[in-house]
């Protein structure tokens, strides 16, 4: 459903922050996402007024929305995650659950920049990192119409909920020469990874390591955030 004539904002105070709802909410630049409730979530775009209501599965209404995690370079796909591990993939104005990560409570997310023409990436294949509340990372690739691609590739030890989660590729001359850099954050602690060409090969180094951490040394929770120089 799409609405033009009334303010978008006038629509949320309308529709949304009843519970939780106005505990899940994302924007990226001019663009804003809330949940409506477990059925639907609002699109707001600020510079042209147009707003959309876009329907969740039906199954998702059983679980509240916690997290929003939008795609930062197209602003076209948007992963809702609820409490109750229901993780649902919205690209445009379609919705699926992804089945493959049923009980997997997702806590932060990072968008790897997808190759390619921008008008033709932005409905392709997205390579994301996921973290979940169990100190898991996972590598997938999504696309509108399936999961191509989901694999556990380290569980921090003790295992503790991930907050942030930060992707910066390093130059090379090849694919094959990739080096990656990966900062992940819990609410005490931030960790580094760096490696490559793949993320399964650079967190295979890491596997059974005693790892290297920040100790942060407030009680307000980490978050991983990198500013380019």
């Amino acid at each position: 459903m799409t609405s033009s004539g009334a303010s978008p904002f006038a629509l949320a105070s309308e529709l949304t922050w009843r519970g939780e709802a106005r505990l899940a909410a994302a924007s990226q630049g001019s663009l804003y996402i809330i949940p409506a409730s477990g059925q639907h979530v609002i699109r707001f775009v600020v510079a042209s007024g147009e707003c959309e209501e876009i329907d969740l599965p039906r199954a998702s209404a059983q679980h509240s929305a916690h997290a929003l995690f939008v795609d930062p370079h197209a602003g076209l796909s948007l992963l809702v995650a609820t409490r109750g591990g229901e993780n649902i993939y919205v690209h445009r104005s379609r919705s699926r659950v992804i089945g493959k990560m049923k009980g997997v409570v997702v806590t932060a997310m990072a968008w790897l920049r997808p190759d390619g023409p921008a008008s033709r990436a932005a409905d392709g294949p997205r390579e994301v990192l996921i973290c979940s509340s169990s100190g898991a990372i996972y590598e997938a690739v999504i696309e509108p119409q399936r999961t191509r691609y989901l694999k556990q590739l380290l569980v921090l030890s003790p295992a503790r909920p991930i907050h942030g989660v930060q992707v910066e590729l390093l130059a090379a001359s090849s694919q094959e020469e990739r080096r990656v850099f990966v900062m992940v954050a819990t609410a005490t602690r931030c960790y580094e990874f760096v490696g490559g060409p793949s993320f399964e090969s650079l967190f295979a180094e890491y596997k059974g390591a005693t790892l290297a951490f920040v100790e942060a040394r407030n009680t307000r929770p980490a978050l991983a955030h990198l500013f380019p120089l």
